[in-house]
């Protein structure tokens, strides 16, 4: 029987340019420290070999200086990686014609770098796309290793 998780990275990897090498990755581990039996999640992102995003690793301090953040500095995700797998099936049911109007509940750009890898945008929109976003975000990588 397949994982849940295995449809889901299946489905979004499927809209990806194939010879683009970028892989999504999640996982899931105990968090016993408080007592209670809770899963935490782990989801990340990979191109040729190397982390491009991290959930909810960077969130959690200062570095970088990206994405959702709650008063105070704490990171501001809600119900842990569910957030995560949610915007995922979000990006699929969207139109296409849709796909490159913000997402209101991606506080973390992951969308963005799902935009920079999706084979059913062209490179024109994409690229007239990025100009809007600033010289360190992460989507510029997906967007350089796909079309250089």
């Amino acid at each position: 029987m397949s994982k849940p998780w295995s449809k889901l990275k299946s489905r979004v990897e499927a809209l990806w340019d194939p010879a683009l090498r970028l892989a999504i990755h999640a996982t899931a581990y105990s968090n016993n420290a408080d007592r209670r039996d809770s899963r935490l999640s782990r989801h990340w992102l990979v191109l040729d070999k190397a982390v491009i995003w991290d959930f909810p690793g960077p969130f959690l301090s200062d570095w970088p200086a990206r994405g959702r953040r709650a008063p105070g500095g704490s990171p501001e995700f809600p119900n842990g990686g569910g957030v995560i797998s949610e915007l995922l099936r979000e990006y699929l049911d969207r139109p296409v014609a849709m796909l490159l109007v913000p997402f209101e509940d991606d506080g973390w750009e992951l969308t963005d770098m799902l935009r920079a890898a999706d084979r059913r945008l062209g490179k024109a929109a994409l690229l007239d796309w990025a100009q809007g976003l600033d010289a360190e975000h992460p989507a510029h990588r997906i967007l350089q290793a796909r079309f250089a």
